[in-house]
């Protein structure tokens, strides 16, 4: 009784069952009422002229008083063969004239009864009823034969009904099952997915409704998948980054307990270095899972964005010039403010110059520039340029993934923990922004993103 397809079969069928009770009954009635109207009206074309000889009376007197007199010899004149059928006349009120034994005169003529009857009119007025009552006909009941009919009639009618119950009762479970096959392929897809078949799908056919809800399906099965890949290549990547530093500590350690290495001071201090290189990785693992839960914390404020920039860009210059590159700004000074947190901007800048510098050879150059751009009026565009070896063009579409580096002999010193652009793009995209990469080999790469600029509506 749980199951969808059985409750959709039983409503039709108990739909069926109502509308054909309901269609019996109406039937039942309509046609003992059409069959006694018809009876009426056959026996009256019986004796045509018996209204037409009850209208004149009624002009010629003005009132039916004495008609009891004439109606017998009407009836005996226009009484056919065999037994005729007895003859009730109401006035137009449907008050019994002339009655019968089992009629008396002053009984109330129903109205049902008064439809079957026979209007006499004078004038285009009804004036009376005639009301034939078929031969052996008691007490309102018909005749033998015309019960078998009727009888008969009303056993085709059941007979019917039941067949169309029967053969209703089949095309529900039929169309119930048919609607709702495609749910229990979800159901069946659903529970493979639960189990980790994620390359599980569902024909998208059927109804635009059922279709719909396949293609969501599909697409939440793909996500997943998606997903599930992406889950299972970060832990590998992880493991592999924790692995590295963890594994120089434990082998440096376990030298200095052995005396092969000194406890010196320049030890300690390379030890130390892998420590911060292990507090950084775990701390962009914070962020990027702050950022994927919708819970990173950003103080939104009205920022300056050509001061920090200004600010963020002194700080490498005296390193850009150490490596002997050249760090140049093109900074518009009467950009637009923008609303966001200045310290997560900055963190996002500080990403993108000292990626710059460390792929930027001796003699190079780095171009800082901000402006707003012309098809893009209400936004503020920040580029990053650089001079450097470019990146190729199968890499581009995998320089924001995580844990991805250009060229896989970098070691975390010089290529990063592969975190970066990751962090700095979802940073971005908390603020509302872009973020993209532009590149040619040999002459260099351009990053940049894009911020949208103060309005009332943010203040």
């Amino acid at each position: 009784m749980n199951r969808l397809w059985v409750r959709i079969a039983l409503s039709f069928t108990a739909t069926i069952i109502l509308l054909i009770a309901l269609v019996a009954v109406w039937s039942a009635h309509s046609t003992n009422t059409a069959f006694r109207g018809y009876l009426a009206r056959s026996m009256a074309e019986e004796r045509p002229a018996l209204a037409r000889t009850l209208a004149e009376y009624y002009q010629e007197h003005g009132s039916w008083d004495g008609v009891a007199a004439v109606l017998p010899n009407t009836v005996g004149r226009h009484g056919g063969r065999g037994h005729p059928p007895r003859v009730i006349l109401a006035d137009a009120e449907g008050q019994v004239v002339v009655g019968s034994a089992d009629v008396p005169s002053g009984t109330r003529i129903d109205a049902r009864t008064l439809r079957e009857a026979v209007p006499i009119q004078v004038d285009g007025q009804v004036v009376g009823y005639l009301i034939f009552i078929p031969p052996g006909m008691q007490d309102n009941r018909l005749p033998e034969h015309a019960r078998a009919f009727l009888t008969n009639v009303q056993r085709t009618l059941l007979f019917t009904g039941i067949l169309a119950v029967l053969v209703g009762t089949v095309v529900a479970i039929v169309i119930s099952r048919t609607a709702t096959a495609p749910l229990q392929r979800l159901v069946a897809a659903a529970r493979a997915i639960g189990h980790g078949d994620f390359d599980r799908r569902v024909p998208e056919e059927g109804p635009e409704e059922i279709a719909e809800v396949a293609r969501a399906f599909n697409e939440m099965a793909r996500r997943l998948k998606q997903a599930e890949e992406t889950e299972r290549q970060m832990l590998a990547d992880i493991a592999h980054e924790l692995r590295t530093p963890l594994s120089v500590l434990q082998a440096n350690l376990r030298a200095m307990l052995d005396g092969v290495y000194p406890l010196s001071q320049e030890e300690v201090a390379a030890l130390y270095d892998e420590t911060r290189l292990l507090s950084r990785l775990v701390e962009d693992l914070r962020d990027l899972a702050l950022v994927d839960m919708g819970r990173l914390p950003l103080r939104r404020e009205p920022v300056d964005l050509s001061a920090l920039l200004r600010n963020t860009a002194s700080v490498f210059e005296s390193l850009a010039a150490a490596e002997g590159v050249t760090l140049a700004q093109d900074v518009d000074p009467d950009l637009p403010p923008v609303v966001g947190d200045p310290d997560r901007l900055a963190q996002v800048l500080r990403n993108l110059l000292s990626n710059a510098l460390r792929h930027t050879p001796q003699g190079g150059r780095i171009t800082l520039r901000a402006y707003v751009p012309q098809d893009q009026p209400r936004v503020v565009r920040v580029e990053v340029s650089d001079t450097g070896e470019g990146i190729p063009p199968e890499a581009l579409p995998h320089v924001f993934d995580r844990f991805w580096r250009a060229d896989r002999s970098r070691a975390r010193t010089t290529g990063g923990s592969g975190l970066g652009l990751a962090i700095a793009r979802a940073l971005v995209e908390a603020h509302g922004g872009r973020m993209g990469v532009e590149s040619q080999v040999g002459q260099g790469t351009t990053f940049w993103f894009t911020l949208p600029q103060l309005s009332k509506e943010t203040v």
